[in-house]
């Protein structure tokens, strides 16, 4: 008889990395599973979507605001209190330690899509691959790069 895994007392983090424009939140979503995001809370603390013009600079400012201020790991913690039991996707993993954070709990992912280009933030130069990591490239189907994932990560 094979052994019964209960994984839902704890949570299970895939972590999703990459270059603005890789696909990190359109696979995240299409996953499956509660997707988070680190700067949810920076994004729900200014009011603000990804239809305002200045979105990106916003973000990237107020979140460099609260790691000046706060420590580099204000946002890992506050993502911390709002964790599921279970699966949860992160989709916006730019920081090693919040690389980190997502290797001591599941799997990094890095998605790799031809035509992305590093933006010249400190936010946007992504996170280095380390042993465990994954690699998904996202150049095709949206189905195809989840199908593939999932097989991957053996979901």
């Amino acid at each position: 008889m094979a052994p019964i895994l209960c994984i839902q007392a704890f949570e299970v983090l895939i972590g999703l990395t990459g270059l603005a424009g890789s696909g990190k939140s359109t696979i995240a979503k299409a996953l499956g599973y509660p997707v988070l995001s680190f700067a949810d809370p920076i994004r729900d603390q200014l009011g603000i979507t990804k239809a305002d013009p200045h979105y990106r600079k916003k973000m990237q400012d107020a979140g460099m605001w609260g790691r000046t201020h706060f420590g580099e790991d204000v946002w890992v913690e506050n993502l911390r209190l709002r964790l599921p039991q279970g699966y949860a996707v992160i989709d916006d993993v730019r920081f090693a330690n919040e690389a980190e954070f997502i290797r001591e709990r599941g799997v990094l992912v890095h998605i790799l899509r031809f035509g992305t280009d590093k933006l010249n933030h400190i936010s946007e130069q992504g996170v280095t691959m380390k042993g465990g990591d994954c690699v998904e490239y996202n150049n095709g189907s949206i189905l195809d790069a989840v199908k593939n994932l999932k097989w991957q990560l053996g979901l």
